[in-house]
């Protein structure tokens, strides 16, 4: 992965950019707004890309298993302990 090697380059090529992100699920989380973030596996243990889905989509916690391969799309705001996206879609 990009950003755990070089995590500067990557934010200059990546950062503020939509990016197309495919991956098997390692954990999902719906917060008290009912929003849903699905954790991808990096194979890093202690990190991995965190796809944060747009409040108006149809997707819910319950749609999404781990293990599960998905393709999210959306807007990358960088490296904070995982690689967020936010305002995700989902492609497959």
């Amino acid at each position: 992965m990009a950003f755990e090697e070089h995590e500067g380059a990557s934010d200059k090529r990546l950062l503020n950019k939509v990016i197309q992100v495919t991956g098997s699920v390692r954990e999902v989380v719906q917060d008290d707004e009912g929003n849903v973030r699905v954790t991808l596996d990096t194979g890093n243990d202690f990190f991995g890309v965190v796809c944060e889905l747009q409040s108006s989509s149809p997707w819910t916690k319950e749609d999404f298993k781990a293990g599960q391969e998905v393709t999210f799309k959306g807007l990358c705001t960088g490296m904070s302990m995982d690689v967020v996206l936010v305002r995700c879609i989902r492609i497959s």
